[in-house]
This record gives structure tokens, sequence and C-alpha cells, in this order.
């Protein structure tokens, strides 16, 4: 179960990066409107992400039974694994708020309308952002280790760049978008 958690979080990444990529150009007008493909992309996302942290849940509580089954949860040695579930919590709640945002309605004539893109949202699409960019940040070198790296040190920071990266420009579109919504 393990290893199709961390091929899943691989699929997850490299479409996060994608769906990143995509709606950043969306929301800076630079790409106008979605196609098959981005919509492919973040249905994939949604399901992927949603197996993901299914088999997150079936893990944690595997772990959490085995502890009690010790007798022994040692809540200060495992500080790393309470931030890894606490970060995807999360973010689960966040990608909601995000999905909701983008889901938008169709008026009374037909047309597809957006919701209105204020401060809030601005602000929840901001600490989306941070809270992907820890989550990877505490799970890249286990994802790493469960696909078979030998070695970390010649991926981990190449990944870590990329993702950085991404999610930089990511919210940079946010800010963009935001502003635009204003003018």
């Amino acid at each position: 179960m393990r290893k199709i958690n961390a091929l899943l979080s691989a699929a997850i990444m490299l479409l996060f990066v994608i769906h990143a990529i995509i709606g950043t150009f969306q929301m800076t007008g630079i790409y106008s409107g979605g196609g098959i493909f981005s919509s492919a992309v973040s249905y994939g996302l949604i399901i992927f992400t949603l197996l993901h942290a299914l088999i997150g849940v079936i893990l944690t509580a595997k772990t959490v039974i085995s502890a009690k089954k010790s007798g022994v949860f040692y809540i200060r040695e495992n500080k790393k694994f309470l931030a890894v579930r606490l970060s995807g919590l999360a973010l689960m709640m966040l990608i909601f708020c995000h999905m909701m945002e983008f889901m938008g309605y169709v008026n009374s004539s037909g047309a597809f309308r957006l919701f209105v893109f204020d401060e809030a949202a601005l602000a929840v699409n901001i600490l989306l952002v941070i809270s992907m960019l820890i989550h990877i940040i505490l799970n890249v070198n286990p994802l790493l280790i469960a696909l078979g790296a030998k070695r970390l040190k010649p991926y981990a920071p190449d990944i870590l760049f990329v993702i950085s990266a991404v999610c930089f420009f990511g919210a940079l579109g946010f800010v963009i978008y935001y502003v635009r919504w204003l003018f």
C-alpha cells in the first residue's frame, strides 16, 4: 500500500506542476479559458489526491492502532509524523476551498461565471500554496526512499527547487489575478 501511495504522490506532484502552470497562465491572462486537457488534469489531480488521502488515513490508523497496542506513542519523537498529518489535513481543507472558488456557476443567460476573487479568496489560495510547499518539503525524502532512490542528495534539492519555483509563480499568479479582479 505504501508503494501505491508513493506512486500516487509522484503522479500528484506531476499533475500539480502542470495544473499550477496552466492555472497561472490563465490567471495572468496569458492563456484564456479551460479545455479538455486542463479539465482532465484538474479531475485527475482531485481523484489522485482523494486516493492519496484515503491511503494516508488507513496507514495512519494502522500506526495509531499499533501504538495503542504497544502502550507507547512517542509524541515528541513523532513530531514529523504529526506534522505530515496536520499539513495534509490543512491541505485537504484548502484544496476544497480552492475548488469551490474556481468552480463558478452558470447565470440565468447560460454564461459561465466565476465567483468574485476577493481578499479572502486570495488569502485562502496563498495559504494553499504555502501548505502544499510544507507538505512536500516534509515528504520529499520519504517519497524518494519509497520510490527506490539509492541516494537522496542528487534528487531532493532539484525536486524542491522545481516545486518551490512553481509555488512561487503560482502565488504570484494568484496576486496578479486578484489585481485583475480589482480593475
